[in-house]
């Protein structure tokens, strides 16, 4: 009977965790609790993902560093990519992309096959690159005093895989 009671009691408080669905509009959930707030991603462990990885890659490449990342690494679309040398390409997907979106390598990347085309992120993050250069040179250049202004990743993701998709 002991048993029955404590496996009754496991399934009353399972049903009571999973029967809660989440509210319409991110308002507060309906037993007037203040919404759940996620942790933010552990930056530091990020990094040093990061950091292993660019290290893993310059030492696959040594001797290569300063030569066109094109003729170093298979699949580079994005044509101020291909001229740029390798390391400084690097730099920019470590430093730039990465931190910008609060994501490690992995996020766009196969680690274990740099140059593969199978996760769809790295092909919207060169068409947010396109577009992020056709707003810094067709839109915002055109428009009075802001010739000097520019965009980049972190303006709209600061740090998060998703756009803001507001201003706060």
């Amino acid at each position: 009977m002991k048993k029955l009671t404590v496996f009754a009691s496991f399934v009353a408080i399972l049903l009571l965790f999973t029967s809660q669905t989440p509210p319409p509009n991110g308002g507060p959930p309906p037993n007037g609790q203040p919404p759940r707030r996620f942790a933010p991603v552990n930056q530091d462990s990020l990094q040093a993902e990061r950091e292993r990885y660019v290290k893993e890659v310059l030492e696959s490449i040594k001797g290569k560093e300063n030569m066109a990342a094109d003729s170093v690494f298979r699949n580079i679309k994005i044509p101020l990519f291909k001229t740029m040398p390798a390391k400084q390409f690097l730099n920019v997907m470590n430093g730039g992309y990465s931190k910008s979106l609060g994501m490690g390598c992995n996020g766009c990347h196969n680690v274990h096959d740099w140059g593969s085309e199978e996760k769809s992120e790295k092909q919207m993050s060169r068409e947010m690159a396109a577009m992020t250069g056709k707003i810094n040179t067709d839109l915002l250049h055109k428009i009075d005093g802001m010739q000097k202004e520019n965009i980049n990743c972190t303006t709209c993701h600061q740090g998060r895989k998703k756009p803001r998709s507001r201003i706060d």
